[in-house]
């Protein structure tokens, strides 16, 4: 939502016309909803995540690998997964997908501020991301200006969850789950 909110802000501005109503906007928007839906999904996510899957190819190509082993990492990640089928659909595992994939990207070309800002907004896209924490720690902490580096580079997302969660929920440690299901 916090990256998308801009993204359709401009779209608005670009495709729908200034001089509608208020209400006749907002019928133009129900209407349109799924075209917008879309366009969103293609511009943060489908075409972000075959933009890094070339990047991780031509990495893995310098590194000396097999073509065909690098063949069959690009099929995988176009195809082989579950979050090939969410790529045309604007929700929250598109988008983790792509940030897990410019987190590996940050990580094999060693780019620790980068590493921590993608694993900050995977985290904010899906929480079970935070479960990369530790690996991602674990490989960067024989460097201490890159472990810092890292926490440095989670510090945005870390901060808009804060934000996020304390104006949603009333509490950064409140999630929507409380609140979608009070038992849980």
């Amino acid at each position: 939502m916090l990256i998308g909110a801009p993204v359709f802000w401009i779209l608005d501005k670009v495709l729908l016309s200034p001089k509608l109503t208020q209400g006749q906007r907002i019928e133009l928007l129900k209407k349109r909803k799924a075209t917008f839906l879309k366009i969103l999904s293609y511009l943060l996510q489908l075409f972000p995540f075959v933009f890094l899957v070339h990047l991780l190819a031509r990495k893995l190509m310098s590194l000396g690998l097999p073509s065909s082993s690098i063949l069959l990492a690009i099929g995988c990640l176009l195809f082989g997964n579950t979050a090939s089928f969410f790529m045309s659909t604007y929700y929250g595992h598109g988008m983790t997908a792509v940030c897990i994939l410019a987190l590996v990207y940050s990580v094999l070309t060693n780019s620790p501020l980068a590493s921590g800002f993608f694993l900050g907004l995977s985290v904010l896209c899906d929480y079970s991301s935070a479960l990369f924490i530790l690996p991602l720690f674990l490989f960067f902490i024989k460097q201490p200006t890159s472990f810092l580096r890292v926490i440095l580079g989670g510090l945005l997302p870390a901060s808009l969850w804060c934000w996020y969660h304390t104006a949603c929920f009333g509490s950064p440690l409140h999630i929507a789950n409380e609140f979608q299901n009070p038992l849980f």
